[in-house]
Parts: C-alpha cells; sequence; structure tokens
C-alpha cells in the first residue's frame, strides 16, 4: 500500500511540475517579503513558496482565494497575509500535522528502499474534504 502511495504521489508531482498557468493580460504579482508566516521557514523563497502554494491549490481543487483574501486573477491585489479565512487555519494544521507525519515516517525508516512522505495529495485528491 506505502508503494502505490508513492507511485500516486510521484504521479502527481509529475502533473504539478508540468502544470504552468500563465496569462498575458492579467499581472501575477506577489510579495517579495513575508510578513505573517506562522508555520512555513521564515527564510523561504519565493520559488519554494509557490511551489508549495501550487502543489496546496492543486490537492484541494482549489484557488488562491480558497484561504487568501482577494478575488480574481490579479495576485498583486491580495492581502495574503491577513487572517480572516478559517481555511487559512485549517490549512496551518494540516501543514504541522503533515510535517509530524512525515517525521514519524522518516524514524519509521525506508520501505522497500523508499521514504515514504504524507502530501495534502494523500488524503485530499483534488477535494476540500479529504477522501474517505
Amino acid at each position: 500500500m506505502i508503494q502505490r502511495m508513492n507511485v500516486h504521489l510521484a504521479s502527481a508531482a509529475l502533473v504539478l511540475t508540468s502544470v504552468v498557468v500563465t496569462t498575458a493580460e492579467t499581472p501575477r504579482q506577489l510579495p517579495t517579503r513575508y510578513t505573517n508566516l506562522q508555520v512555513l521557514p521564515k527564510e523561504i523563497d519565493q520559488d519554494q513558496l509557490i511551489g508549495l502554494m501550487k502543489n496546496v491549490t492543486m490537492a484541494l481543487g482549489v484557488r488562491c482565494s480558497y484561504c487568501h483574501q482577494g478575488t480574481g486573477d490579479d495576485l498583486s491585489v491580495y492581502d495574503f497575509a491577513a487572517d480572516v479565512k478559517e481555511a487559512k487555519a485549517t490549512a496551518r494544521t494540516m501543514l504541522r500535522m503533515t510535517s509530524q507525519l512525515n517525521t514519524l515516517l522518516k524514524d519509521v525508516g525506508p520501505h522497500n528502499g523508499e521514504t515514504s512522505k504524507v502530501t495534502c495529495q494523500t488524503c485530499h485528491r483534488g477535494k476540500t474534504t479529504p477522501a474517505k
């Protein structure tokens, strides 16, 4: 089962790395300084943060506005630091949980030569509510 999960995670990672969303007429300006990181490392660079956020949005089948205050495709008008949406608090809890699970999985060690890893996709599979 863990090996099958790893295959699914590898497939999801391949899909995620091949997805690039761009539009010529819509600017997608993102902040270069982060003022309200509570779970992610303070020194995270923009590429890492964007990659993580893309993984979350793909795993839950949502857009930025699901957790962040703002609407539309122009990310320069979003207030990413605002803590007004419950989904953002839930996402922080879930990020802490996956981090703890992955720490435990490291302690278990590799299975068939591969280290297992839990991501949002492991349970959510494109839905805001985890699959049963």
